[in-house]
């Protein structure tokens, strides 16, 4: 399933991005067109392929039409993705292109990872070389917690150092990659008037209140502000083309090409405004915003990483392949007999209680397989239970709304679970299909889901509207969201409306954690704290129609505090399935 994210980004921080997006638009110039296609036609021809398609990437499909045909132009004008041939590290300088360690990029786990290709940057007087990949390879979160951080405490650091490491590289390229001392300077250090006019402009009120991480020592690594500015000086330099796997982690991309998604944005390690926000370099046709910043918890943003190798030794392995890479992503035995330990905890289990029961990606690193997961259990009876999901495990969409989706007069169709994409991915292979081996779904019952309209709910707290919400008809799930009346009779903070008082966090047993995975999916969490227990909250998808504000089009969820509230269908939000199981 190829997911798509609604992007929660600040009024000031759009308006920025806007306005970088717009600066290049409308540009061309003639060139070669049939000799840049047929560089393209020879390198996909060459042994080690590259990451993505280069045609399909840069044009978004057939490079048949006039508009694509002018992309070619314009990208080659600027000396943009230019196919270099790729090199061999031993005769590399800067500029070339080498093959060094391997990373899923063309989103086929099944056919394994493939061979990275890296940028050289700098050649240092010993031979070292300073390595940057040719690609935007992922979309991870620089920090999975919103709070201040800076580089050597970030869990960007933690991942490129550690499971990225471990997986990309064979044991021989991992002992030619050396160890680098960074110093990680605040922002301020590179500050410049265009900065500040951006921050006065974008930011009022906003000080820049940056301070200086530890200095740090790592095999892999981001660029600092200082160091795109000295490797790539000019806007142009800094597009930087996503892999087909990154675009599909919620990657946020550009039409700078005028074809479509093609470039991003990429990390730095240098704080912005303060240390929530950190720069991101981002390609521009013309001058733009030269240096802008993001929050350490937007999941759009794109990771190159960066490495410095001993020329010599990894000349002599830079075609290894790494064993971990082998099989792509790991997956379940889908034949493996239910674990012993699982069923003789869900045997003693009682209400309020944890169990684990089949797998899912929580972690956000999708090549150490999906990790077990936990449950919590609301009720137990006639040999059953009925769990949800402890974690909010997910960034999905509720319905994805479509011109199929709306009536004459343009609006939406009234909204019933029956329809609901959420439900169809719940009940197929995006989640029930693959979270569950053949001996848990064996588990598993069919429950009939009863889907009343709450009229008089959402009516007794909005007194002035008519709720006008109407009921589904039943259906029969394996995995369901909860509805209204289920949250009030399984959940021990009983009524949770709190007519807007957001200070005092009553609904605990309501709020719900997002995992790293669903944040890294886009996933909306409170990022401010007002009490006790809110900062880092989600929300969550009930399956019941919402009154709230008279918009019948509305589902009901449990918000960042833990209340009832209303939400469009088609924003992410975080699901919790639920599921009644046999006693094994």
């Amino acid at each position: 399933m190829k997911k798509t994210r609604n992007k929660i980004i600040s009024m000031g921080m759009m308006v920025m991005l806007s306005a970088a997006l717009l600066s290049g638009c409308g540009k061309k110039s003639d060139v070669d067109n049939e000799g840049v296609r047929a560089k393209w036609e020879d390198q996909r021809n060459n042994d080690g392929d590259t990451p993505t398609d280069a045609e399909d990437v840069a044009t978004g499909g057939d490079a048949s039409t006039e508009e694509q045909q002018e992309e070619i132009s314009l990208l080659a004008s600027k000396e943009v993705y230019t196919e270099n041939d790729i090199v061999s590290i031993a005769d590399a300088t800067v500029g070339d292109y080498v093959r060094f360690g391997y990373f899923e990029q063309d989103d086929d786990f099944e056919n394994g990872a493939e061979p990275l290709s890296w940028l050289v940057l700098d050649e240092e007087a010993d031979g070292t070389l300073v390595l940057i990949t040719e690609y935007v390879i992922d979309s991870p979160l620089f920090n999975y917690d919103w709070e201040m951080c800076t580089w050597d405490m970030c869990d960007a650091r933690a991942m490129l150092n550690g499971p990225f490491y471990n997986y990309a590289f064979s044991k021989a390229q991992q002992d030619a990659i050396l160890e680098t001392t960074l110093s990680n300077k605040a922002y301020s250090d590179y500050i410049h008037e265009e900065y500040d006019e951006n921050l006065a402009k974008w930011y009022e009120g906003e000080v820049v209140d940056c301070y200086d991480g530890e200095d740090t020592v790592d095999k892999v690594y981001y660029l600092d502000v200082g160091e795109v500015r000295q490797y790539m000086p000019e806007m142009n330099d800094r597009f930087s083309m996503p892999t087909k796997f990154a675009k599909n982690r919620f990657l946020w991309t550009t039409d700078y090409t005028l074809s479509g998604e093609d470039i991003a944005g990429f990390w730095t390690r240098t704080p912005g405004v303060h240390n929530t926000y950190y720069c991101y370099a981002l390609g521009s046709l013309d001058e733009g915003t030269e240096m802008p910043c993001v929050e350490v918890t937007a999941s759009y943003m794109g990771s190159r990483p960066v490495i410095r190798v001993d020329r010599a030794k990894a000349a002599a392995c830079e075609n290894e392949f790494s064993d971990t890479a082998d099989g792509g992503i790991l997956s379940l035995d889908m034949s493996a007999p239910l674990d012993s330990s699982y069923a003789d905890t869900i045997r003693n289990a009682q209400v309020g209680d944890i169990i684990t029961l089949g797998a899912f990606e929580q972690d956000d690193f999708y090549f150490n397989g999906p990790e077990p997961l936990t449950w919590r259990v609301l009720a137990v009876e006639d040999g059953k239970m009925l769990v949800i999901t402890e974690y909010g495990i997910e960034h999905c969409k509720y319905l994805e709304i479509n011109e199929s989706k709306k009536d004459d007069e343009g609006e939406w169709s009234k909204i019933q679970w029956e329809d609901a994409t959420i439900r169809e991915q719940l009940n197929g292979e995006d989640y029930y299909d693959k979270m569950f081996t053949d001996a848990e779904k064996a588990l598993i019952l069919d429950t009939t889901v009863s889907n009343p309209e709450y009229n008089s709910f959402w009516s007794s707290r909005y007194s002035w509207m008519e709720a006008t919400a109407v009921a589904g008809n039943d259906t029969v799930d394996k995995l369901f969201c909860l509805d209204i009346d289920e949250v009030n009779t399984y959940f021990a903070d009983r009524d949770g409306f709190m007519e807007g008082q957001f200070t005092d966090y009553g609904y605990s047993d309501r709020l719900v954690y997002a995992t790293r995975h669903a944040k890294g999916s886009g996933c909306y969490f409170a990022v401010s704290e007002k009490g006790d227990g809110a900062t880092g909250t989600s929300q969550w998808w009930l399956r019941s129609p919402s009154g709230f504000a008279n918009n019948e089009q509305f589902v009901s969820i449990i918000d960042v505090y833990g209340n009832f509230n209303g939400s469009q269908p088609d924003l992410g939000n975080t699901v919790r399935p639920a599921m009644w199981i046999s006693i094994p």
